[in-house]
């Protein structure tokens, strides 16, 4: 590749010295001289400090992850699916509240259940609430 230098002749340089300069240019920069500044705001936007709490139960994040066990009945020998557990953290304290395994996988009915054992209370003459 040649560029014309500014004594006339041309400057020399190679497609890898190239490549590494593109690879320097700041993608903020390069999105919105291609695509506007608007796209760039939105491609580029940052989130500052996330979520602000400032006592326990104030906030529960929720989680549901696919299990890699599968549960085999133990009359058949069938293998009856892998569950889902569905977790109950405090955002504040991180300490996990409740949780919830079932096969229904995600949705309303284990977020609700999980939310359920979280809110109720861990002694042991509520242990077996009905």
């Amino acid at each position: 590749m040649a560029l014309i230098a500014r004594e006339g002749r041309a400057a020399e340089f190679s497609l890898s010295t190239l490549l590494r300069r593109a690879k320097d240019i700041d993608g903020f920069a390069m999105d919105a001289s291609r695509y506007g500044p608007a796209f760039a705001r939105r491609k580029w936007r940052e989130s500052y400090g996330g979520v602000r709490v400032t006592r326990v139960l104030e906030r529960f994040e929720i989680d549901h992850t696919l299990l890699d066990i599968v549960v085999v009945c133990d009359m058949t020998g069938l293998p009856l699916g892998r569950p889902t557990i569905t977790v109950v953290v405090d955002a504040f304290s991180g300490y996990v509240c409740g949780f919830f395994v079932s096969f229904w996988g995600t949705g309303l009915a284990p977020t609700m259940s999980a939310l359920k054992q979280a809110i109720f209370p861990k002694d042991q003459r509520h242990a077996f609430r009905k």
